[in-house]
């Protein structure tokens, strides 16, 4: 009896070392970690093969990703870690940065830019007009989907930036010096000048200026003093 009770504690050792080298090696939920390094390592789920529920499994963050397995938004962008990797939006697919929570560097997280601006988050100007979407959305309040927010035929960078236009060719009768001060991209007419062409109409007509000596809108000189 005494033999028996030996070899049955004795098997019972072997089982339990059997047992424990085994989680070494095995992977219960097949998410190419070992059971073993789940638990005692990464502190993961060792009978889920994605923790987080992010739609990778927790060996592709940990192995290929290097995002958090336990943390379904890895840099908080608004964006799970799946949906930044295998992220569709129509028929478009962005594959973003999902350690980066800003991908194109524009001063939107990616999570703004595909849920609430509809813009691209892996191109910093999504209209082409030379404003990043973040400057468009933060500081000029303009359409970074449009590339003339206010549809008066000037793109937007073009009237947030006043510039000399050149001489009329009229000496003595109008404006000698044509001078664009710059207009409110987000109105059609900043300077209310209450027809059809709105802003455009200081820009397109070469017998009008803004004076910028008097800071109007004339059809001839003012005095000024240099």
């Amino acid at each position: 009896m005494k033999k028996n009770s030996w070899m049955l504690n004795e098997l019972k050792i072997i089982a339990k070392v059997l047992l424990i080298l085994s989680l070494l090696f095995i992977d219960f939920d097949g998410d190419q970690l070992s059971t073993y390094s789940e638990i005692f390592s990464h502190s993961t789920n060792a009978f889920n093969s994605d923790s987080d529920n992010d739609q990778l499994t927790d060996g592709e963050e940990l192995l290929s990703y290097y995002t958090n397995p336990k943390m379904s938004d890895t840099d908080s962008d608004g964006l799970s870690d799946g949906e930044e990797l295998l992220l569709y939006i129509g028929s478009n697919k962005y594959q973003t940065n999902p350690l980066v929570n800003d991908s194109d560097y524009d001063g939107l997280l990616d999570g703004e830019e595909v849920n609430k601006y509809l813009t691209d988050p892996n191109l910093n100007d999504t209209d082409g007009d030379t404003l990043l979407d973040g400057e468009e959305v933060n500081t000029h309040r303009t359409d970074p989907n449009l590339i003339d927010t206010d549809g008066d035929s000037l793109e937007d960078n073009y009237e947030l930036t006043p510039r000399y236009l050149g001489s009329t060719g009229a000496y003595g009768t109008y404006c000698e010096k044509r001078f664009y001060p710059g207009s409110d991209p987000t109105k059609f007419d900043t300077y209310n000048i209450g027809n059809e062409w709105g802003d455009t109409y200081i820009h397109k007509y070469t017998y009008i200026c803004i004076d910028p000596y008097c800071g109007t809108l004339v059809t001839k000189f003012c005095d000024f003093h240099l």
